[in-house]
């Protein structure tokens, strides 16, 4: 992994080290009909072009690297994967959130994600390690909106509004298995869909 074989140079061409409170360095354009890169950075290797660490603590509303824009639908971080089997941008983490987003006020969406001639999201559990029983996607509300809304906005689609499919072999599964209340009625064998409520 990226964070494991970085090679620290061991003499830099530039270095500023700040053993005080302010900041160790500022690039600034102060010029508001410029379109120039305040700052660029490029390189040609196989190393990391930045790497950026900090002690900056958690449960905040901040992180390592710190993007602000005020201008309606502009972008505070934008990563572009060129390649093939590239990621725009990449999160990982060992026991919480690879990748988070809060939706802070009314009308915000906390993760959005568009397609243009692609799926707008999707989500896989791989065989990277063997004895995963996670569910691949799990969705909870706390409040009184619901917990899930899909809607074709087509009138000439033709295609299923959700399609649940599954390949097992034994007989017990369902497609779809749809929980109303607390119910004990338990059918066993193969369904497609499967419907309990404890109110009618």
């Amino acid at each position: 992994l990226l964070t494991n074989w970085i090679e620290r140079p061991k003499t830099n061409k530039f270095e500023v080290i700040q053993t005080g409170t302010t900041r160790a360095g500022l690039f600034q354009v102060n010029n508001v009909a410029s379109i120039a890169t305040a700052l660029e950075v490029n390189h040609n290797g196989v190393a990391l072009a930045i790497h950026a660490q900090s002690n900056a603590p958690g449960f905040c509303n901040c992180g390592v690297i710190d993007g602000l824009t005020t201008v309606t639908g502009a972008n505070a971080v934008y990563g572009r994967g060129a390649g093939a089997n590239t990621w725009g941008v990449y999160g990982r983490s060992n026991n919480a959130a690879g990748v988070a987003g809060v939706g802070w006020l009314a009308g915000s969406v906390g993760v959005c994600g568009q397609g243009w001639l692609g799926s707008g999201g999707q989500f896989i559990i791989d065989n990277t390690f063997a004895g995963n029983t996670s569910n691949v996607l799990e969705v909870s509300n706390l409040q009184t909106g619901m917990a899930g809304n899909f809607v074709i906005n087509n009138a000439a689609s033709t295609a299923d509004v959700i399609y649940a499919t599954t390949n097992s072999t034994s007989t017990t599964p369902s497609s779809v298995h749809a929980v109303n209340g607390v119910s004990g009625f338990s059918i066993f064998g193969k369904k497609g869909m499967w419907g309990e409520s404890n109110n009618g």
